[in-house]
């Protein structure tokens, strides 16, 4: 029978086959609870209200982040940097 941490790891493996990607970092209790009620509202996973806010921001930076969070709308490093773009960029 597998231990806990062999579980885990062989979980964790079969995950990084897949197209998905790990994300672990912190954020502020307020943001935590934000997703937590987005996520209770919608009945949907954390994963999920990520993904969506994520994506749906990417498609219309201007209208989404900028608007509620007037710090984003300029560069914090100088007027004279712009958002990177890339050839795989749909935009």
């Amino acid at each position: 029978m597998a231990t806990g941490a062999e579980r885990q790891r062989a979980y964790r493996n079969r995950q990084s086959e897949g197209s998905d990607q790990r994300l672990n970092t912190w954020i502020s209790a307020a943001a935590s609870q934000a997703l937590a009620r987005l996520s209770d509202h919608y009945g949907l996973s954390r994963r999920a209200i990520l993904e969506r806010l994520l994506l749906n921001a990417e498609k219309a930076p201007d209208q989404s982040i900028g608007a509620h969070a007037p710090d984003l709308q300029e560069p914090r490093h100088g007027s004279d940097l712009q958002p990177r773009h890339t050839e795989n960029d749909h935009g």
